[in-house]
């Protein structure tokens, strides 16, 4: 088997086209609400205020949460980021558009949606759709290990632990997951999961004002429990697993600027914390005492939960006494923020078929962060998961579920792209088996070591037995002392690189841009405008570089290389920088390209 140096790979640019990622446009909603009928049978309302107008909706049930952010949507136009009422039925937002004082309609929606129903082409029924490709690696990460593993609860209560960026206490809630007989001190690796419901059960008193805990008469959805598959593997393997519960974040974010994401890395650490107390012998958890290895940690996050553990990755360098973590491996993630997590390994799993998450966003932390820091010794993978949607990696969030789950990509019964009827849409079962193969090889890699599974993440096309019927599609930057970039194509091209009819440009973002749904009063620019746009046919949904942030605007997309032709002789040609000629060390040529569309 290669070493890991040997898996390195000669890096040409980031893209030779201008669309990188295209992703569907059909997507559905949760189960939705009833409006409330006013006296002029219309569920909204537009009042003027100070400095503008005060837009409000309302619906005679709670609206179920989503990882996406709420909006409001006048004759079709987002006019801002909708706030909910703690009981979930009304949501308000202001803004200084003078024409929603004469809308005709107003709706609520949700951030990354798209505007239009458009189908995606039907060449993504064919073949390399539905079946899978490459070499089956020899090891299969989905198996199970050789420790059998021991399930220990803890629970310290809905409002254990005051978190400063919540503004309002926590529960500390958690399943442990133990590997039984594995010697010495163990690896860790914390879950955390993202928005959904957060109580379950009828209230006897309708709900009230007081949003968390949950009210009498009903319960916390175990949203820490549906990860259990995933758990169960890495501990088998020898890992000390946690799965976090973190629904005071769920419903008490919404009223804060940043959706609660500063407060999701504050509880990652804390229940860190909670770790090392018991880990030294102290605390609730005294029975962890000296097996934990706190020098080789591990944190997954789904959805807002992604963003989450990347706030956490990020606050943890600010400590004194900071965690050793090595890999974050992120489910279809919010990136609201728009932050890099520079040095640390990291691998983003990104559903096709997301119907939450339409735009896809977590591409822009791969984006952003391929070049953040020059001396960078992680590695970024993404793994475009065809067939998969948002909610089925974790089983509470799924039908059957307690708190009502359901397929986020439902609704639509042909045989498309992300159908019920086309054969590769994956199944409940599918799905997760085909995380857990990829979650467990990474951990494996990244902070166990094992180098055997660098196959599934580096670009080699390799594929896991246990993930069977899911084609996974790879991206890869390897480490800054591994690799060698030739042209990154992000910037202005030296001249004569283009020859005999090619033509080779720099562009980045969209046209028309998109609209800026923070309503700034100096919104950020939609793209680098030393550049073009790079598509005036695609919008957001279906270009994930260059998605809108609902948190801040529209900040400078992904710059790509464009090249087109008019001969066949045509041409681009690439000098290797001096004292660089010598790539023996080197084992692949690699580059990152798609169709263009103009």
């Amino acid at each position: 088997m290669k070493s890991f140096r040997a898996r390195i790979l000669l890096s040409i640019g980031v893209a030779l086209a201008g669309l990188l990622l295209v992703v569907p446009l059909a997507a559905a909603d949760p189960p939705t609400p009833n409006p409330t009928k006013t006296s002029a049978d219309r569920p909204w309302a537009v009042e003027p205020t100070d400095d503008g107008w005060q837009v409000t909706w309302r619906s005679d049930t709670a609206v179920p949460l989503r990882d996406d952010l709420p909006v409001l949507i006048a004759d079709g136009r987002q006019i801002g980021l909708a706030q909910p009422s703690a009981d979930g039925r009304t949501f308000t937002t202001s803004t200084r558009d003078a024409r929603v004082a004469r809308a005709s309609t107003v709706e609520l929606g949700w951030a990354t949606e798209p505007r239009t129903a458009a189908k995606r082409a039907t060449s993504d029924t064919s073949a390399d759709w539905v079946t899978p490709t490459g070499p089956v690696l020899a090891a299969d990460p989905g198996a199970a290990g050789r420790y059998p593993v021991q399930i220990r609860d803890y629970d310290l209560g809905d409002q254990a632990i005051e978190l400063p960026a919540l503004g309002d206490r926590s529960e500390l809630r958690g399943r442990l997951y133990l590997p039984n007989g594995a010697p010495g001190k163990r690896p860790v690796v914390l879950f955390l999961h993202g928005n959904h419901a957060f109580c379950y059960g009828t209230p006897t008193d309708g709900g009230g004002d007081q949003p968390w805990p949950c009210a009498e008469g009903t319960k916390p959805v175990p949203n820490h429990l549906g990860y259990d598959a995933m758990g169960r593997n890495l501990a088998s393997r020898g890992y000390v697993v946690v799965s976090i519960s973190a629904n005071a974040v769920n419903i008490l974010g919404q009223f804060i600027p940043d959706s609660g994401h500063s407060a999701r890395g504050e509880l990652v650490l804390a229940s860190l914390d909670l770790m090392r107390r018991g880990s030294r012998g102290q605390g609730a958890l005294s029975y962890l005492r000296d097996r934990l290895d706190f020098n080789r940690v591990g944190l997954m996050g789904h959805s807002r939960g992604g963003e989450g553990v990347v706030r956490a990755a990020l606050q943890n360098t600010q400590r004194a006494q900071p965690y050793g973590i090595r890999g974050l491996f992120l489910i279809a993630p919010t990136t609201a923020g728009r932050l890099t997590a520079p040095g640390v390994s990291t691998a983003v799993l990104l559903p096709y078929c997301d119907g939450d998450l339409a735009d896809l966003q977590g591409q822009h932390l791969l984006d952003d962060t391929a070049f953040a820091g020059p001396n960078d010794r992680s590695f970024k993978s993404g793994l475009l998961m065809l067939g998969a949607n948002h909610n089925f990696f974790n089983t509470e969030w799924s039908p059957g579920s307690v708190s009502g789950g359901w397929d986020d990509w439902e609704g639509d019964p042909t045989p498309g792209a992300c159908g019920r009827l086309n054969p590769g849409r994956l199944t409940e079962t599918e799905q997760r088996n085909a995380a857990v193969a990829y979650l467990s090889a990474f951990f494996r890699t990244t902070v166990g070591a094992e180098h055997k599974f660098l196959p599934l993440f580096d670009g080699s096309g390799a594929r896991a037995k246990s993930a069977a019927k899911a084609v996974v599609r790879t991206t890869y930057t390897a480490p800054a002392q591994h690799r060698l970039d030739v042209a990154r194509l992000n910037r202005s091209v030296p001249a004569r690189t283009a020859s005999g009819g090619a033509k080779l440009t720099v562009c980045a973002g969209l046209k028309p841009p998109n609209p800026d749904p923070t309503e700034r009063p100096d919104p950020l620019p939609t793209t680098d405008r030393r550049h073009p746009a790079c598509t005036d046919v695609l919008g957001a949904s279906q270009a994930s570089h260059w998605s809108p942030s609902p948190l801040i605007g529209n900040p400078p997309g992904t710059a790509v290389g464009h090249l087109t032709w008019t001969a066949r002789t045509g041409r681009a040609k690439f000098a290797l920088p001096k004292g660089e000629r010598n790539v023996r060390r080197y084992d692949a040529l690699t580059m990152r390209m798609s169709p263009t569309h103009r």
